[in-house]
């Protein structure tokens, strides 16, 4: 009546997948703290910090991108999804600040939703920094990253997202490109550009 085999298969590929699972947790924690530190090192202008925690999140990455491929499960676990995002704000905005330019999309990203959520992200970042360069009197960066938000506004406006937290993400962009204008002319009306 009851096949003792399948049961005891079933159980295996759960404690199998559980492991895996906490293995990932693990590792994405690692790569959120890490990316939380290299976005904290690029406001600072600390380069060499930012260098460090670069490498690191990088190496963290590809360990934790391994897992979904031995494991496709874990694809479409929560923390992984977080991870992901982090990972692509905290990248993309140090290739921004480094070559002006962003990440581009790549299967490692496991899925288009976390790279596009990722974004969404680092124009929050770039705000940020735009208000940062200005006490600084870095008036040509906050120019810069008002390019940089308005462009990516501008080919995300093409995307039809359905209602999710992709959607809300993308909806509070128009926030952030706000603060980056009124900054803007703010300074403009001051003399400073």
């Amino acid at each position: 009546m009851i096949d003792e085999k399948n049961f005891q298969k079933v159980k295996d590929l759960f404690n199998k997948f559980e492991k895996d699972r906490e293995q990932l947790i693990g590792i994405s924690r690692e790569v959120v703290r890490l990316s939380k530190q290299l976005i904290y090192a690029i406001h600072r202008d600390d380069t060499k910090q930012s260098e460090k925690f670069y490498n690191e999140i990088n190496k963290k990455f590809a360990d934790m991108k391994k897992l979904p491929n031995k494991n496709p499960l874990l694809s479409s676990q929560g923390s992984l999804k977080v991870a992901i995002q982090e990972y692509v704000e905290a990248i993309g905005y140090y290739e921004f600040r480094k070559t002006k330019k962003l990440p581009k999309y790549s299967d490692e990203y496991i899925n288009v939703e976390y790279y596009l959520s990722g974004l969404c992200d680092l124009v929050g970042e770039l705000t940020r920094k735009a208000t940062y360069s200005s006490i600084n009197q870095e008036f040509d960066k906050v120019l810069d990253i008002r390019v940089a938000v308005e462009k990516i506004y501008e080919h995300l406006l093409h995307f039809d997202f359905r209602n999710s937290d992709l959607r809300r993400s993308f909806d509070g962009l128009k926030y952030e490109i706000k603060k980056v204008n009124d900054l803007v002319l703010e300074l403009q009306l001051k003399g400073k550009l």
